[in-house]
């Protein structure tokens, strides 16, 4: 029974079967592979496809998702090669869909995430997995709903890099999960996916908490340190709501979408 999954422009990826060796150049959907049981069918990965740590010492390295190395993926024989609008130029696409089929993912939704992992299940063979992952969100999705009555703040700044600092807009997927988990994210009214913020800025939306993440910018202690002294006169200071996070978590779409809503709901409930 032949195989046909969507990609996110309408076109269509076609299989015989399950696929066996896959070249995955998203780490995300690397991990996503990893917990769905089908990391045996892993042929090879980039070079920050790094979690989980044990795969990617064991996994052939394909170089990075915006340069990867084209021969050495051909030689190793996919029949399934996972690429992201984001993360994969268009050239390197074109050049990949003459080695072996492509499936070319754009994650802007946590359903859309729901969907990838369910397309992936499909992909392998590894359907009964991809929907216990499926409940999980589910079931994260009931986690928040009972929590949001006690968070903390509700008001985020969630920044994504520093220097200048930058944030995200509505056509990302953390946006969305910070909405869906009960939060609301402060904007600027731009029209950029990651937009640059100023001083002015924060002042002005004065939020009552922000997030800073690990990726893709890591953010440490001495950061927020430098935040809270900048911004003293902030309710997000004032109120202790600078919160250093799991950038992975609340970032990466797939698997770590089925450990979101449990994760944000116990940061904002931090005392």
């Amino acid at each position: 029974m032949s195989i046909r999954v969507a990609n996110f422009d309408g076109t269509f990826v076609e299989l015989a079967q399950p696929a066996e060796r896959i070249v995955s150049l998203v780490p995300s959907e690397s991990e996503t592979l990893h917990y769905l049981g089908a990391e045996d069918r892993i042929a090879g990965i980039t070079k920050f496809c790094e979690r989980p740590w044990s795969m990617f010492k064991a996994k052939p390295q394909v170089g990075g998702p915006k340069n990867p190395d084209v021969d050495r993926i051909r030689e190793l024989e996919p029949d399934l090669i996972l690429c992201n609008k984001e993360e994969n130029e268009k050239d390197v696409v074109k050049e990949l869909r003459e080695i072996a089929p492509v499936h070319i993912s754009f994650v802007v939704k946590v359903d859309e995430a729901a969907q990838l992992i369910a397309d992936l299940g499909a992909l392998t063979g590894c359907g009964e997995k991809a929907d216990e992952m499926a409940a999980q969100i589910a079931q994260g999705r009931e986690t928040v709903a009972g929590a949001k009555a006690d968070y903390a703040f509700r008001r985020v700044l969630h920044l994504v890099w520093k220097d200048p600092y930058m944030t995200v807009s509505p056509d990302t997927y953390i946006y969305d999960l910070l909405m869906q988990t009960g939060l609301e994210p402060v904007i600027p009214r731009v029209k950029k996916r990651y937009p640059m913020i100023d001083a002015d800025f924060i002042r002005e939306c004065d939020p009552e908490a922000v997030f800073f993440p690990d990726e893709p910018y890591k953010f440490k202690f001495s950061d927020i340190d430098e935040f809270r002294e900048e911004f003293a006169d902030l309710a997000c200071v004032r109120n202790e709501g600078l919160y250093k996070i799991d950038g992975a978590t609340v970032t990466w779409f797939g698997y770590r979408t089925t450990l979101a809503f449990d994760y944000i709901a116990k940061v904002m409930r931090l005392p």
